[in-house]
């Protein structure tokens, strides 16, 4: 399938056209609309010489209308995003009001410790412990104290929320209250991370709409101090874990290693069969293998591996695995230790689809077809989501607020007991402490630093913007936020421009696989309520 894309990016900086099979279909992404229309080949060529990207001999009259009639509602206008929502303190008091009131706090992270018995060369932390700077290891541990106060203070935020609702089950099941545990590595202070769980426990008896199993529990561990009394204790209190496993010893050895640089392959597999052997069902449900895509590791021995030990249709036996991508679009040209290797995220979708018959499956087997490899589900979820980001009813009016509520949707509390935006800052711009509460004057001026880099020429000239993954968090170096570099915007665009591609291919082309992505996927993104009409909504 031959795809062009043609463009004027000087002039309709906004503007995507994606052409299929030389004409016989062709879409117009417009981002200051944030929709994309079909055009039939009079309408293309009509719109590209509108842009002067070709030549089309028309009635000028019979352009002009089609022309006009696109203008009227926002479409093919020149120049930049002009209304992105700009820095002022109006806009920035009405942000954290709505954060105040109807943000979902949907997750609280607690730095157990920054200590950690892995050396892992990939680490930020590791890294850091080279270069002496910034967030890396050490041998503080969070206060049980000041983890109790951080958990009560989360959930009386929770429960305010419930108490604004008349029916709180769609939260609960969608959003619920999640506690999570991360490191450094959390199980060196495991008899801490006991006690929280017991206080969890027994804070939930003063709640009347929030039980403790309503409460999701995570953990993120490295896997290798798990014994048979964690496992039995993870397994009673139906604790999610996150276990890091990059693939065979052979590979996952290159970086995920001890201090004194002894692989951990071997043991993590070992812990792995001990949580099949204890409960099957647990291990299905609650264990989530993260393998990192490091480039220095050979994709096709680590796919074989996890693909080996596949059972019951699920890839690597286990309902929850997901591969991780190296870094989040950051590439260094001059550091070919720190480039992003593709291997994953280049997979086509649409050349997998076309390996099958899938006209001749169930939609029970081909939703299986579909979803059974990691990095192609995560595609299809990626697809699903950009469908959702697109807007039914175009607007002018753009209000570009790509992030999560500052200290509110969610927070992370360092093992020192200090607030930051989450796991991805580098800790350098903190938000408050357990002791002195949320620092309002640092989150609001941690909101105009965003909205400034939003409001740069570089992003309102974009026509990615509306699909961004970048956030406050990836932003935050060295105690200010920053623009992000070149090289992250070109990785972003192109990854755009190709999930785009496969959702128009399979709306047009596929759309069996179209309705079964509508009915098998959902979204979770959610951030804010609005209780006068009790839905659930989503900022833009």
């Amino acid at each position: 399938m031959k795809i062009t894309v043609n463009e004027n990016q000087e002039t309709y900086p906004l503007i995507k056209i994606f052409d299929f099979n030389e004409g016989e279909s062709c879409f117009l992404y417009d981002a200051r609309v944030n929709t994309i229309l079909s055009l039939s080949l009079e309408e293309k060529e009509i719109v590209l010489s509108h842009m002067k990207i070709g030549h089309f001999e028309c009635k000028a009259t019979k352009k002009e209308e089609f022309v006009k009639k696109l203008n009227c509602s926002g479409f093919l206008i020149k120049g930049n995003a002009i209304q992105i929502k700009e820095p002022t303190f109006l806009n920035i008091d009405k942000i954290m009001e709505e954060a105040k009131f109807n943000a979902i706090p949907k997750k609280l992270v607690l730095e157990l410790t920054n200590n950690c018995n892995l050396r892992c060369t990939y680490c930020g932390y590791t890294i850091n412990e080279k270069k002496k700077q910034g967030k890396s290891h050490g041998s503080n541990v969070l206060s049980l104290k000041n983890a109790k106060r951080a958990i009560s203070n989360y959930l009386l935020e929770y429960t305010l929320l419930i108490d604004k609702l008349q029916d709180h089950n769609d939260l609960l099941t969608h959003n619920p209250p999640n506690i999570s545990f991360y490191g450094g590595e959390a199980l060196i202070v495991f008899g801490l991370l006991k006690e929280i769980v017991n206080y969890i426990k027994e804070i939930c008896k003063n709640y009347d709409k929030i039980k403790y199993d309503d409460i999701l529990i995570s953990l993120t561990t490295n896997g290798t101090l798990i014994t048979s009394e964690i496992a039995d204790f993870l397994i009673k209190e139906n604790i999610y874990v996150s276990i890091s496993l990059d693939g065979p010893p052979i590979e996952n050895d290159k970086n995920r290693v001890f201090r004194n640089g002894k692989g951990t392959g071997k043991i993590v597999e070992n812990v792995i069969e001990l949580l099949k052997k204890k409960s099957i069902n647990y291990y299905k449900n609650r264990v989530k293998i993260q393998a990192v895509v490091a480039p220095n590791y050979n994709h096709e021995v680590v796919g074989d591996y996890f693909f080996q030990k596949s059972t019951d249709g699920k890839f690597s036996g286990a309902n929850l695995f997901e591969y991780l991508e190296y870094t989040d679009f950051s590439p260094s040209k001059n550091n070919d230790e720190h480039k992003v290797n593709s291997n994953i995220s280049d997979n086509s979708f649409i050349d997998y689809i076309n390996t099958f018959d899938y006209k001749s499956l169930t939609d029970e087997d081909l939703l299986e077809k579909l979803t059974f490899y990691p990095a192609f589900n995560n595609r299809l979820t990626k697809i699903f989501e950009f469908y959702n980001r697109l807007s039914n009813n175009p607007s002018i009016e753009i209000k570009k607020f790509n992030t999560c509520y500052i200290g509110k949707t969610q927070l992370f509390v360092d093992c020192q007991s200090n607030f930051h935006l989450c796991e991805r800052s580098d800790f350098s711009m903190p938000i408050g402490s357990i002791e002195n509460g949320k620092d309002l004057s640092k989150i609001r001026k941690m909101y105009a630093e965003y909205l400034e880099v939003m409001n740069s020429t570089k992003c309102k000239n974009c026509w990615v913007f509306n699909f961004c993954p970048i956030c406050i968090g990836m932003l935050i170096k060295e105690g200010r936020i920053t623009t992000p570099s070149n090289d992250t915007c070109v990785d972003i665009t192109n990854f755009t421009s190709v999930v785009l591609k496969d959702l128009l291919i399979i709306i047009t082309f596929y759309p069996r696989i179209f309705e079964l992505m509508m009915k098998s996927y959902n979204t979770n993104d959610k951030l804010f309520i609005e209780y006068n009409n009790k839905d659930i909504a989503q900022t833009q």
